[in-house]
């Protein structure tokens, strides 16, 4: 049968730039038995409507996955 085990991290950081907007990084990890990724990403907030809206717009840049031998 078929059996694999993935491991897996990531790791945000959030920053208020006003009462309003937020700005935030992170990074991700996984690993499993023969595959490698790794990934960073980047996101700007904004609330409306009386913060009962909120805009995100989020860049994620993937490394290219690796087949590990």
């Amino acid at each position: 049968g078929f059996n694999d085990t993935r491991y897996g991290a990531s790791f945000n950081f959030n920053q208020p730039l006003d009462r309003l907007t937020r700005a935030g990084i992170g990074a991700a990890y996984s690993h499993e038995h023969d595959f490698r990724s790794i990934s960073v990403n980047g996101a700007l907030s904004r609330d409306f409507n009386a913060r009962n809206t909120t805009l995100s717009l989020v860049a994620i840049a993937p490394t290219r996955p690796r087949h590990v031998d």
